[in-house]
Order: structure tokens, then C-alpha cells, then sequence
């Protein structure tokens, strides 16, 4: 298993969507969090068939009984930041999240605002988020066969306070940080098919309590208990996963009856792995991606892109010039979003003309095929 080259190609669909064309308005930005988000089950089950609160992968693993499988889940928690001024006059008023004025343990009074500059950064409100990864599994195929595993897990909810200093050092404001409980499972299994073939199933389950009625949450104020963007990795030590979109013949009846349910699941790691000795040039891997988008098998980077633009499906070199027609003002207003669009917008700043000619298109020949394919053709 390839680790960076897997992560850099996990953290561009996980991040996909994280921010798009904020500094001008757009629809794609109107509804964030669109992909693979898991909702709080008690709130799909109030509105069924709005969202999903839950993801299914199935796919076949081929091995012996000792092979052993670790997953690994990661999704985005949403964070509310709002920003706050130091209010004209002091008050003793308690801090309510819908109030004008905040008061946080010993810190200053706040009169809660859109935006505020301080010595020429701007902060504005803005849904923020933290990468979360859950390692379940360990278990080997025998294992999960005979007794199907469950991991539950919880994130706390939290208030976090951020000081905003001018020059002087006095206190301009404050950056208020806000994210609510999240709960959920991870439910693995697997089916033996055969000596060597099981039949390996990963739920994840959001299971998060929601802060009142069903009746009374909105699809916005329940969103901000979703998972984001929800990916898995599976790897298997001592064996490998066939290919869901290209199994062999032998094993396309099994592979149809595999059930995936929002996630769409593909080979990642070296393309070269292939079992010759027993499958004969069937695409395998020890590493199976299962993600809200559709890849194709060991999907890549591509070598001529500057860094995360956030929008895996476009082209790198169009957002790049996007960001250079900035105006100050927009550039100013990007720059108060977080650390991801400080970076994005410092990045677009630094790129020459030699690498926008290497974004602008790329010749690749198409290499013959050496050898026949599965099915003998």
C-alpha cells in the first residue's frame, strides 16, 4: 500500500466542494457539505428519502481465513465560526448562540457581526471543518465471519474562543467556534463464498442525538450533526480485493450481488498489482477506496496540478486564473475565510507563467496493450 500517494488522492475527494468561488457569488456554495454526508438517523427517518444516514460498502476479498482487515472511516465534522467585536459597553448578559451579545467566561462583552477588520484582516462568519478518521477492524476474515464487529463512536460538543489583538495588543474581538455532539457505528463483516472468497460488508451509521423535537430541526440546523463528505479505506493484509467495476469472470455473478449504497468503491495503490498466479491479469489491490464520487480504478493525481483548488472534477489552471481576476476587496474578503482559502489564495499568487503553461494541457501517448485481458480477448 502506497500511504502518501493514497492520502493526497483520498484528501482530494474528501475536500471536494470545501470552497468554491466564495469571494463571488455562487449556487455551488449556497449548499455546502453536498457530498457523502451521513444525517442524523432520527432526522432521515422524520424525512425519509431526503438523505441518507447511512453508507454500505460490499465488495470481494480474495484470501485465506488469516487475512486480516483493517478500515479506516473519514468524514468532515462542521464547525459554526462566528465572528464578534468587543461590545461598546461591557454586559453581564449570558451567552445565547442567537444573541446580539456574548458574554464567554472572562472574556470581553461580544456584539456578534458579519465581519470584522482587524489591522487589515478581515474574519467573517464561515463553516469551517475537522478531518475526523476512525480506525475500526484488526480482525481477520475467519473473525469477521464468525462474529460480525461493531465500533461505536462519539465527538463531544465544544466552544472554542480565538482572541483577535490589534496592534496595541487591546482585544478588537473574538472568533467563536462552535460544533455539536456527533455519535455514529461502523458495523464490518464478511461472508465466505468459497475457500478463498469472502463477501466483505462496512456500514457506517450516524447515530447522532439531535438538540430537540424532529419536528422543530431544518435541514441546515440538522446538516451541521452530519458526517461530510464520508469516505472508507479498507486494506487487507494477506489477501486482496477484485475489482468491483471489472471483476473477472469467475467472480461477476458474486460481484453482482454485492450491494453498495451511497459510495461508490474502487482499487487504489499501485496499478501493477496484479495476482498473474492465480487470476491472471485481473486488476487487484490490498487497498479498496469507497467514496461519494465516481473514480475509476487507481484514480491518480494529476503530476501538473499546483495543490487542492477543492474541486477535484475541474480543471486546476480555470481557477487558478479565476482567483488572479480578483479584486483586493475580493481577495480580502477570501482571505478572512480560514487556513484552506489563505493557502488556496496564496498559492494562486505564486504561480508563474511556466507553471500556468504546464496547467494549460498535457500530450500523453496511449501505451499498447501487452497482454489479454481477462476474458481473453
Amino acid at each position: 500500500m502506497n500511504t502518501p500517494k493514497i492520502d493526497r488522492i483520498v484528501d482530494a475527494v474528501l475536500y471536494e466542494g470545501y470552497i468554491l468561488y466564495p469571494y463571488r457569488p455562487s449556487v455551488k456554495n449556497f449548499r455546502r457539505w453536498t457530498f457523502g454526508g451521513l444525517f442524523p438517523r432520527a432526522y432521515c427517518d422524520a424525512h425519509a428519502g431526503e438523505e441518507r444516514s447511512a453508507i454500505q460498502i460490499e465488495c470481494l476479498a480474495i484470501g485465506d481465513r488469516a487475512a486480516r482487515l483493517d478500515v479506516e472511516i473519514r468524514f468532515l465534522q462542521i464547525v459554526d465560526r462566528q465572528v464578534g467585536r468587543v461590545a461598546a459597553t461591557a454586559s453581564a448578559t449570558a451567552m445565547s448562540p442567537t444573541g446580539r451579545v456574548a458574554t464567554l467566561a472572562e472574556e470581553p462583552a461580544l456584539e456578534l457581526v458579519e465581519s470584522l477588520e482587524v489591522d487589515g484582516k478581515q474574519y467573517v462568519n464561515w463553516q469551517e471543518a475537522i478531518e475526523r478518521r476512525i480506525a475500526a477492524g484488526g480482525e481477520t476474515l475467519a473473525e469477521l465471519s464468525a462474529r460480525p464487529q461493531s465500533r461505536s463512536f462519539t465527538f463531544p460538543a465544544s466552544c472554542e474562543i480565538e482572541r483577535l489583538q490589534n496592534s496595541d495588543d487591546t482585544s478588537a474581538g473574538a472568533i467563536i467556534r462552535r460544533r455539536r455532539s456527533l455519535a455514529g457505528s461502523i458495523e464490518i463483516s464478511a461472508l465466505p463464498l468459497s475457500s478463498d472468497c469472502f463477501r466483505v460488508t462496512v456500514r457506517v451509521v450516524n447515530n447522532s442525538v439531535l438538540p430537540g423535537p424532529v419536528g422543530g430541526i431544518d435541514r441546515e440546523d440538522a446538516q451541521r450533526q452530519s458526517l461530510a463528505s464520508t469516505h472508507a479505506i479498507l486494506t487487507l493484509h494477506g489477501g486482496q480485493f477484485i475489482s468491483p467495476t471489472d471483476p473477472p469472470v469467475e467472480f461477476q455473478l458474486e460481484a453482482s450481488q454485492c450491494r453498495n449504497d451511497g459510495v461508490w468503491p474502487v482499487l487504489v495503490g499501485d496499478p501493477a498489482m496484479r495476482d498473474r498466479a492465480t487470476y491472471n491479469t485481473v486488476l487487484a489491490s490490498d487497498t479498496l477506496l469507497a467514496s461519494p464520487i465516481i473514480l475509476e480504478d487507481f484514480p491518480q493525481i494529476a503530476p501538473q496540478s499546483a495543490g487542492d483548488f477543492f474541486d477535484a472534477t475541474e480543471i486546476d489552471e480555470m481557477l487558478a486564473l479565476r482567483i488572479m481576476t480578483m479584486t483586493d476587496a475580493e481577495q480580502l474578503a477570501m482571505s478572512g475565510l480560514d487556513r484552506r482559502a489563505r493557502d488556496l489564495l496564496a498559492r494562486a499568487r505564486s504561480l508563474g507563467p511556466s507553471q500556468l503553461a504546464t496547467l494549460h494541457g498535457a500530450g500523453r501517448m496511449l501505451q499498447p496493450l501487452s497482454e489479454p485481458t481477462h476474458d481473453g480477448r
